[in-house]
């Protein structure tokens, strides 16, 4: 079998004798077809996955049969990387979400020496079990600054259960009191 040289540096094609490529200009280092896994110039130069020559490594279409060189697409990365975090989100959610914990009928109320508290009640509208159950509110005044926490911890809600709560707390003592809360499942005090 007669042995097709080509070029270690663009991979084109070349005729017996040729000192330089007619392609690129570089002083001809010939590769064989036969030989060009075994090469030490392999890192350029692969065959091409139809016609079985050797084409440079990043040539996207082969010059021998014109045609395209599939790879790996970047689409099916993409896909497989967007599954991948869908399921860690779908986990992290499983593990720490509190969607199925809903607080009702809340209302507040503080006096002038910074006792305050928040009370109301927690359903767990979910289908199993809750427990280590910790309720924060976080006082603000008009200006947005946090002047007071309030917590209440709970330690086991069945499931579509309702259990009435009280967090109590101190706050700066302001004429207007504005409030959030946090529900955090499985919450442990370290």
């Amino acid at each position: 079998m007669n042995d097709v040289n080509f070029c270690v540096k663009c991979g084109s094609k070349l005729e017996e004798g040729q000192q330089f490529c007619p392609k690129c200009g570089n002083k001809v280092s010939v590769v064989t077809d036969n030989n060009v896994e075994n090469n030490e110039v392999s890192k350029k130069i692969s065959k091409c996955k139809f016609c079985k020559m050797g084409i440079d490594k990043k040539a996207k279409i082969c010059p021998y049969c014109g045609k395209k060189q599939k790879g790996t697409p970047g689409c099916v990365i993409a896909f497989f990387v967007f599954f991948i975090l869908v399921g860690v989100g779908y986990v992290f959610n499983y593990m720490y979400d509190t969607h199925d914990l809903a607080i009702v009928n809340d209302t507040g109320k503080y006096n002038q020496l910074g006792l305050a508290y928040y009370e109301g009640d927690l359903v767990n509208k979910g289908k199993s079990d809750i427990s280590n159950i910790r309720i924060k509110y976080t006082c603000y005044n008009d200006s947005r600054e946090e002047i007071g926490i309030l917590v209440t911890k709970i330690d086991y809600i069945k499931a579509g259960e309702t259990l009435h709560f009280k967090a109590e707390g101190l706050v700066k003592y302001t004429e207007n009191v504005s409030c959030r809360y946090k529900i955090d499942r499985n919450y442990d005090e370290k």
